[in-house]
């Protein structure tokens, strides 16, 4: 699920702003659940949707090192939620904790 999947705009709210935000991927040969922190996350996980974002060279250089290592058909660590599950367990969890 994404992130932005996860607001309800009441107690979970994108934040906006002048604010910048500074990601650190992690890429494994496999699609991995880390701990930072003590939070889980998840390490990077190629895919086209998500390195379409990218700028060319940075894509260019991902593309080489995905084909380089046989990492186009990474498989997800975890289940994925699409939005609708997402917005169905953030209302569960608003519910429970009512």
């Amino acid at each position: 699920m994404q992130a932005c999947d996860l607001t309800n705009e009441r107690t979970i709210r994108q934040r906006t702003g002048p604010h910048t935000v500074t990601y650190f991927h992690l890429l494994f040969d496999r699609h991995e659940i880390v701990t930072g922190d003590g939070l889980l996350s998840e390490s990077f996980q190629p895919g086209h949707q998500i390195t379409a974002s990218f700028e060319a060279p940075l894509r260019s250089s991902l593309k080489r090192i995905i084909a380089a290592r046989n990492l186009s058909e990474m498989k997800a660590a975890r289940p994925s939620l699409g939005k609708f599950k997402a917005k169905v367990l953030i209302t569960h969890a608003e519910v429970l904790a009512a």
